[in-house]
């Protein structure tokens, strides 16, 4: 990037070890502060170091039908500024993670979280969190079941401490399915948060449906509504699709400032795009 003086290096290396009974992986991401990811995506701006630690190992039982396996796994993942500033990590702990022979699984786990604070952060409308370092550790919930079935559920639910004071919600997303022709969503996330600085509470509300007229014609929607950035939105897309993913895509988007799923106040912004594309081959 031209008119950039500074540490502008980027670089991350990655060893695996994958067996039928292991997969484990560590990862080392460097970044300057002057590093520019022009030709790609990075989550987080300015230099930094970043470390991800991952060991899982998997247990079978072929006696027991209705077991498949249990995944026990630890994991780390962390973020230090290049003043060696600890910006970000959490612990991940899994030791109680099955999948059963159907597809479902069940499995609580502790995760442990820090998060330093190098200026004031908005976390929610009138709720600052002041500079500081902040750590703690809370309970997680997952339960999935069979994922195959015409009705089928995701959940999720997070516990215990939060920041200054304490989280406590979860999300749930159901799905119904018709064969391979219709296929539909809904997904409730709702989070508590109570802070010495505030409360507030998040809630998103999503829906999305799918029909196939063929599995080369198909038609998806998903409508979305977030209580604190209080803005509805849809998107709708017909699909038909030629080769290689190729073929006429049109997309409507519509964005609304609502202060419920149901009630609109004022358009934001829509568009509607048509895109086609076709593969010429000459042939060999």
């Amino acid at each position: 990037t031209p008119g950039r003086t500074g540490d502008d290096l980027g670089f991350s290396g990655r060893v695996a070890y994958s067996t039928r009974d292991w997969n484990n992986s560590v990862r080392y991401v460097q970044l300057g502060e002057d590093f520019n990811p022009e030709v790609g995506f990075l989550n987080r701006q300015g230099g930094y170091t970043f470390y991800d630690v991952n060991l899982m190992r998997f247990y079978r039982n072929t006696n027991w039908a209705w077991f498949r396996q249990w995944n026990p796994h630890v994991s780390y993942r962390g973020y230090f500024g290049r003043d060696d500033f600890y910006q970000s990590g959490q612990f991940h702990i899994d030791f109680s993670e099955i999948e059963f022979s159907s597809g479902a699984r069940f499995g609580p786990e502790l995760n442990v979280f820090h998060e330093g604070l190098q200026q004031p952060f908005a976390i929610a409308t009138d709720v600052v969190l002041p500079t500081g370092s902040y750590d703690w550790a809370s309970l997680g919930l997952d339960w999935t079941t069979d994922p195959s079935a015409n009705l089928s559920m995701v959940m999720r639910g997070d516990f215990g401490p939060f920041y200054t004071g304490t989280r406590n919600g979860g999300s749930v997303t159901i799905t119904a399915r018709r064969g391979a022709t219709i296929s539909s969503s809904l997904l409730v996330d709702y989070q508590d948060v109570r802070l010495d600085e505030g409360n507030f509470t998040r809630s998103l509300v999503g829906l999305k449906a799918a029909y196939f007229f063929t599995p080369r014609i198909f038609v998806q929607t998903l409508t979305q509504f977030n209580n604190q950035q209080q803005i509805w939105t849809a998107n709708a897309r017909l699909g038909w699709l030629n080769t290689a993913g190729t073929g006429l895509f049109v997309v409507f988007n519509d964005g609304e400032s609502a202060d419920g799923f149901f009630s609109w106040q004022r358009p934001k912004a829509r568009s509607l795009v048509v895109k086609y594309t076709r593969q010429i081959g000459t042939g060999t």
